[in-house]
C-alpha cells in the first residue's frame, strides 16, 4: 500500500511536468532508448552487424547452405551476411521487384558467386499486386499503401509486379531445406509466411529473420499474428537485441505490439523438430 501511494504521488507530480514540450521530448527519448535496449525498435539500422551475428548463431550453418532473401533491396544485406557464412559456400536466392534496386544489387553482390536474383515480389500466392514505390528510391517500397508517420512525407508511385509464393518456388527449384529465410518486405511478412506454410509445417526452413514495426500498421498485421503462426507450427521466437544478443519469447504479451521503427526477430524450429528433420535428411 505504501509503495502504491508513493508511486501515485510521484506519477501525479511528474505528470504535471508533461505539459512542457521539452519534458515530453526528453521522456520520449528515454522511452525510445530503453525500448531499443529490449529489442523494440532496435532493428531500424542501429546495429546490422549485431543482427547478422545473432542470425549466425541461430542458423546452424552447414556447407552449401541455402539462404533466401525476400526483399533483397540493393543487395547489401547479402553482402554483409556473406561475411558470416562465406566459409560454408552458401547459395543465395534473392527476391526483389523494385526496378531501381537492380543496378545497385548487381554492384553490391558482384563478389557473390552462387546467387540467383528473382525479379518478383513474394506473397501468399502467384499472381500480381500493386507495389508502392517511394520517390527517394529507398527500401521503403511496399505492397501496402503507406501511411505510417515516419514515411508519409514521401511521394509514392505505383507499379504492377508479378508475385510468387515460396512453397511453389522451393518445389520448382528442388530445394529440400532452407537454412535461412530473411524477410524484409515492409508489412507484407505474414503473407510471405503464409505462402511458405507447407515448408514451415514440414520444418524445412531452419531459421527465419523478419521485421515487425510501423510498416505493419498499413497491412493491419499484429505481432500476435506472427506468434500464432509460428507457435502452431512449432517454431520458437527470439528477440534480437542491440549488440547481437537474443532472448526467447516465452509467451505472447500485449507489449510485443510495438509499432515504432522496426524490431528484429528470429524464428527457429523447436529442438525436437530440428532433430527430426536432420534425421530424415540423413
Amino acid at each position: 500500500a505504501l509503495i502504491r501511494s508513493v508511486g501515485r504521488g510521484l506519477l501525479s507530480g511528474a505528470g504535471r511536468l508533461m505539459v512542457l514540450a521539452p519534458c515530453r521530448r526528453g521522456v520520449e527519448f528515454v522511452l525510445m532508448f530503453l525500448s531499443a535496449l529490449l529489442g523494440r525498435g532496435g532493428g531500424s539500422g542501429w546495429d546490422t552487424a549485431g543482427q547478422n551475428r545473432a542470425l549466425a548463431r541461430h542458423a546452424q550453418p552447414k556447407d552449401n547452405m541455402i539462404i533466401l532473401d525476400v526483399g533483397a533491396n540493393d543487395g547489401r544485406w547479402i553482402a554483409d551476411v556473406d561475411k558470416q557464412f562465406r566459409r560454408y559456400r552458401p547459395h543465395y536466392h534473392a527476391f526483389e521487384c523494385a526496378p531501381y534496386c537492380f543496378e545497385n544489387f548487381e554492384r553490391n553482390t558482384r563478389d557473390i558467386s552462387e546467387l540467383k536474383l528473382v525479379r518478383k515480389a513474394v506473397s501468399d500466392r502467384a499472381g500480381s499486386m500493386t507495389l508502392y514505390l517511394p520517390d527517394t528510391g529507398s527500401g521503403l517500397a511496399s505492397l501496402h499503401e503507406r501511411h505510417d508517420t515516419s514515411v508519409r512525407a514521401h511521394e509514392y508511385g505505383t507499379l504492377e509486379v508479378e508475385t510468387v509464393d515460396l512453397d511453389s518456388y522451393i518445389e520448382a527449384n528442388g530445394i529440400t531445406q532452407v537454412d535461412v529465410l530473411k524477410i524484409d518486405v515492409e508489412g507484407h511478412e505474414v503473407s510471405v509466411l503464409e505462402g511458405a506454410r507447407r515448408a514451415l509445417k514440414e520444418h524445412r526452413i531452419a531459421a527465419i529473420m523478419f521485421e515487425f514495426g510501423s510498416a505493419n500498421i498499413n497491412s493491419r498485421t499484429f505481432f500476435g499474428d506472427f506468434w500464432n503462426l509460428f507457435d502452431a507450427l512449432s517454431y520458437d521466437l527470439h528477440v534480437v537485441l542491440p549488440g547481437g544478443g537474443t532472448y526467447k519469447i516465452d509467451r505472447y504479451r500485449d507489449e510485443l505490439e510495438y509499432f515504432r521503427g522496426a524490431s528484429n526477430y528470429i524464428a527457429t524450429r523447436r529442438p525436437s523438430n530440428a532433430a527430426g528433420v536432420a534425421a530424415a535428411a540423413a
